[in-house]
């Protein structure tokens, strides 16, 4: 492009955020914190709904965490609700810019992991932007994702694991057997 002399130089900036913003988007990066909460404020405690709108299908469900088929929790706020009602916890590690996450996310819009999920408090938490909890629940290491399942008091119930060689709180990300199958040891 030949600019006219004494014209200003055109910035690299716009296209290149303009650029990110659509890789993120397609990658579905976009998932924020705010996706769970309004204002900054923890969202009342709403029920999940009562059956999915569709039979789990991984290749068309969102990469979103299923925020409306899912009650999803901050970290110290389910575990206080934990204790209070007597539920254990599903606690899920992740972060925002983690492919496998993304997938993972999917599993939660299978309808037996919806259904048994009423039956937890379901802890969801940023890698990122809890530091604290990232390393308190870094029994293995701190790989993404990774899930945990807690008794009502917090107290982390370590035999609960998926299969994998090396990392023990990895679960399958694109079928939900594994996970279905942890929930339901945790809830005997």
């Amino acid at each position: 492009m030949v600019r006219p002399p004494g014209a200003p130089r055109a910035s690299k900036t716009l296209p290149t955020l303009l650029g990110v913003l659509g890789l993120c988007a397609l990658l579905g990066c976009a998932t924020r914190r705010s996706d769970f909460e309004a204002n900054g404020e923890a969202e009342p405690h709403v029920e999940a709904p009562v059956s999915p709108a569709a039979p789990f299908d991984f290749e068309t469900s969102p990469q979103d965490w299923n925020p409306r088929g899912i009650a999803w929790r901050e970290h110290a706020t389910g575990l206080a609700e934990a204790r209070s009602s007597g539920k254990p916890v599903m606690l899920i590690m992740h972060a925002e810019w983690c492919g496998p996450c993304h997938n993972y996310a999917r599993i939660f819009y299978a309808p037996e992991v919806v259904e048994l999920a009423r039956r937890f408090v379901m802890i969801l938490v940023d890698s990122d932007r809890d530091q604290g909890a990232n390393q308190r629940y870094a029994t293995d290491g701190t790989y993404l994702p990774r899930t945990y399942f807690l008794d009502p008091t917090g107290q982390h119930r370590t035999q609960l694991a998926g299969d994998h060689p090396r990392f023990r709180y990895f679960f399958d990300q694109r079928d939900p057997r594994t996970t279905v199958a942890a929930m339901r040891l945790a809830l005997q």
